[in-house]
């Protein structure tokens, strides 16, 4: 997504990494030459319905990665990926993401939209039901049938059901 709006992830010699998770490690400086600038004053509201921080065994590799199909033993190798990823962050930003409650969700695309995109999080469910005037268009309803894929692990960091 970073890449799609500009910014260009370069390695020690300038020049763009690969796009794998490879590239993270190998990420030493951020170019922002391309950057849309009216990006700078934007706000964007994150549906998120978890509040797994980027890295550590709650974070988005040690959670999310085995549903996406990252091996057991390449768990560690993902999330040092990421500390690496988060290091430059906050050394180029002064934004914290490691620990960021929510900076995990979607593989780290919590944090990139907190970082790069002056993101605020917002319960997904309540964002959804306020942009869809939720109340008052089932004011008058007997029965509402809603469906999600199931309730598991996630359903603890607050996962709607």
């Amino acid at each position: 997504m970073l890449r799609a709006l500009g910014l260009r992830l370069l390695d020690e010699n300038g020049h763009d990494v690969q796009k794998s998770i490879d590239g993270l490690y190998e990420v030493k400086s951020l170019d922002f030459l391309n950057w849309d600038t009216r990006l700078n004053d934007s706000k964007v509201a994150i549906a998120c319905d978890v509040d797994n921080p980027l890295v550590g065994e709650k974070g988005a590799t040690a959670i999310f990665g085995p549903q996406k199909g990252v091996k057991a033993d390449e768990i560690e190798y993902f999330d040092h990926a990421l500390i690496h990823w988060a290091n430059v962050v906050e050394r180029d930003l002064g934004i914290r993401l490691h620990d960021y409650q929510g900076a995990g969700a979607a593989g780290g695309m919590g944090g990139a939209l907190i970082a790069f995109l002056n993101g605020q999080f917002h319960q997904g469910i309540q964002l959804v039901l306020g942009v869809m005037n939720y109340r008052e268009k089932v004011q008058d309803a007997q029965f509402i049938i809603t469906g999600e894929g199931k309730s598991d692990r996630q359903t603890l960091h607050g996962k709607a059901p």
